[in-house]
């Protein structure tokens, strides 16, 4: 899976622009967005915080902390958390899924 192409179908989802996200914007919707998908990222993929500090033009210290509020926010049922990282992991599934395909045809 494409990092990059996973991450830009997360901000489709969540009806937000690609350069916004990789700002310095410290907007909630956009910092619950990147944390959502650093997270997964982090947890799913085992993506090194420096490759998604990369992804998102941020030092790998960032990616620490955006990850640890995340599962924070997740273990004490935060509802909007909840729900930005239902969005995440329903384009999470859906590519690997489409990557499964892919193999089975290649």
């Amino acid at each position: 899976m494409s990092i990059s192409s996973f991450a830009r179908a997360c901000c489709e989802c969540l009806d937000l622009k690609w350069d916004e996200i990789t700002s310095t914007n410290r907007r909630a919707d956009l910092v619950a967005a990147r944390f959502a998908i650093s997270y997964t990222l982090i947890r799913r993929e085992k993506k090194t915080y420096k490759v998604v500090g990369q992804l998102f033009n941020r030092d790998h210290s960032s990616v620490v902390h955006g990850v640890r509020s995340w599962t924070n926010l997740l273990t004490v049922h935060d509802d909007h958390a909840w729900r930005v990282q239902q969005i995440v992991n329903m384009v999470y599934h859906n590519h690997l899924i489409f990557r499964h395909g892919e193999q089975e045809t290649a």
